[in-house]
């Protein structure tokens, strides 16, 4: 997992420039990916799946998470994406989002899959509790 440019520096800011108290975010967005989005990466250019064939961000709140444990967190609960109407490509990198909006907010992190996956249509992209897992180190 790899944070983006942008939140690097929030963290940064916070720890070193006298920042205020970082507030946790009410929810955060998970999105598929068919490429790295890389550190740079936005929302609008992070190598998103196409915004069509139903796609749509997964929105989570804090009780879809355990809590942070040895600098990991990882899914409690199941994060379930809508069904596929149509081809969404290959998948291979999860990637977290502020806003649920399709472009726009700010990528927050993202990881490579495991294993690649080709979505088509009538699947359904599911993570099982526990196989997202974000490590700072």
């Amino acid at each position: 997992m790899s944070f983006s440019n942008t939140y690097e520096n929030v963290v940064l800011d916070h720890l070193f420039r006298k920042g205020t108290l970082l507030t946790p975010m009410a929810t955060i967005s998970v999105g598929l990916c068919t490429a790295s989005p890389g550190e740079g990466g936005t929302s609008a250019n992070c190598n998103e799946v196409a915004n069509s064939n139903n796609y749509r961000r997964v929105v989570t709140t804090a009780t879809v998470w355990n809590t942070a444990v040895a600098g990991q967190i990882s899914n409690l609960q199941e994060i379930v994406f809508l069904g596929a109407t149509g081809n969404w490509g290959t998948v291979t990198h999860v990637a977290l989002f502020t806003s649920n909006t399709y472009g726009l907010g700010s990528l927050i992190a993202f990881g490579a899959l495991a294993v690649s996956q080709y979505i088509t249509i009538s699947y359904t992209t599911l993570f099982e509790s526990g196989a997202l897992i974000f490590t700072l180190n």
